[in-house]
C-alpha cells in the first residue's frame, strides 16, 4: 500500500502547474490583459482599483516599492487652469507657461 501511494504521488508532484485546469490559466491571461489596459489608461492595476474602491482611498500597490504609503486620501480639487502638474508629494500646481520638453 505504501508503494502504491508513492507511485501515485510522484507524477502528481512532478506535474507542478500543469495540474491547474485550463480555464483558470485562461482567466489569468485575461486578468493580465485587463491590468495592462488599466495601467495604460489610468496608471493603476485592476487590483489597485478594487482596493481603492473598497477602502475609499487612492491606492497603488507599486508605491510600496517607492517607499511610500500604498493608500492616500482622495482629495478633489478644482484647478483653475488648463495645464497643471504634480510635484513629488502629489500636490497639483498650475503651470503658468506652456508645456515644455522637460518631461
Amino acid at each position: 500500500m505504501k508503494k502504491f501511494i508513492i507511485i501515485i504521488s510522484i507524477p502528481l508532484l512532478l506535474m507542478g502547474c500543469a495540474a491547474i485546469p485550463a480555464p483558470l490559466i485562461a482567466l489569468g491571461h485575461v486578468h493580465t490583459g485587463a491590468d495592462v489596459v488599466s495601467v495604460i489608461a489610468t496608471g493603476k492595476t485592476t487590483t489597485d482599483h478594487a482596493i481603492s474602491k473598497i477602502l475609499n482611498k487612492d491606492c497603488v500597490l507599486f508605491r510600496l516599492v517607492k517607499g511610500k504609503k500604498i493608500c492616500s486620501k482622495i482629495i478633489e480639487k478644482n484647478i483653475d487652469c488648463d495645464i497643471f502638474h504634480f510635484d513629488d508629494l502629489e500636490n497639483s500646481k498650475c503651470n503658468l507657461n506652456d508645456i515644455t520638453d522637460e518631461f
